[in-house]
């Protein structure tokens, strides 16, 4: 009995990815990724399932091979830290893998053709991301792209979430061109800033119905439209598309005319909130007002 279970654990042991020691970019010749000079093994990280990257300096990925980092790898953009691609569409395959770009450092698809992902990709975002094409967020069978506080999320063209995605305050997700609902039922929780590139096509939102919409959760939250009118803002107002606490037209939200087709939706605090306000000028007032008469 006891010989069966070691060999089960043996098993399961040598089915689970392994990756070695963290290798870290210093940079001392060039920003080419692909020098083994600038790394701080004198080799350039295997993060396919072998290594694990740490990035704090600038760095080019000249296409050729796909990037890799997948099959249990982390590659992590630090403070200050990029990484670009260039020169050609060479993928990014990163089923299996983490990338972590972390506040102060920023990654860019560039040149490439595609990010590729599975239901165990991780994408934790609190730097700046930048998405080539079409991003289609479906946890299910492409993983989690985890929006954090003061990050940018940013698409070249659609976006298409599928489940719910959520923008957290100081967040800012920037959509190319529109939102679309199309694929199933999706719901994009705004307490950050989303951000519609062209709103005149499809009022800059897709395929929104009872079960696809956008909701602004906080007082922080905002929707901002370019390209678009007095019309289409108010419309995806009163249809639900956009709404507030999932209030349909029930005048929690404002529109403002921000000029040249620029358009920001955003929550109207509740009364309660005004009075509460209101309340603390007026305990202001009188807390100067008897330090004077003092």
């Amino acid at each position: 009995m006891k010989k069966g279970l070691l060999l089960l654990g043996m098993v399961l042991v040598t089915s689970l990815p392994l990756t070695g020691a963290m290798v870290t970019w210093v940079g001392s010749i060039d920003t080419d990724y692909a020098n083994p000079g600038n790394w701080d093994t004198n080799a350039v990280p295997a993060t396919n399932g072998t290594d694990d990257a740490f990035i704090g300096g600038a760095t080019i990925y000249n296409a050729g091979p796909d990037f890799s980092v997948s099959n249990g790898s982390t590659v992590t953009i630090g403070l200050g830290g990029s990484w670009t691609q260039t020169g050609g569409i060479s993928w990014i395959q990163a089923a299996g893998g983490t990338l972590n770009v972390n506040s102060g450092g920023s990654f860019d698809m560039g040149t490439s053709g595609n990010l590729v992902r599975d239901g165990s990709t991780v994408l934790n975002i609190a730097g700046n991301f930048t998405y080539s094409g079409l991003l289609v967020v479906d946890p299910g069978n492409s993983g989690a792209v985890n929006l954090l506080s003061g990050g940018l999320l940013q698409t070249t063209s659609e976006f298409k979430p599928i489940g719910t995605f959520q923008i957290p305050t100081e967040a800012t997700m920037s959509v190319g061109s529109i939102v679309s609902f199309s694929d199933g039922a999706g719901i994009i929780e705004v307490n950050g800033t989303l951000e519609i590139g062209d709103a005149s096509l499809y009022d800059g939102f897709y395929g929104s119905a009872a079960d696809r919409y956008t909701t602004i959760t906080s007082l922080e939250g905002s929707v901002l439209l370019h390209n678009a009118t007095e019309t289409t803002a108010t419309n995806l107002i009163s249809t639900g598309a956009v709404r507030y606490l999932d209030g349909i037209g029930d005048g929690s939200l404002v529109l403002a005319d921000l000029g040249g087709g620029d358009y920001r939706i955003t929550a109207v605090p509740e009364p309660s909130t005004f009075a509460l306000f209101a309340g603390v000028l007026v305990a202001g007032a009188i807390l100067v007002r008897r330090r004077r008469q003092g």
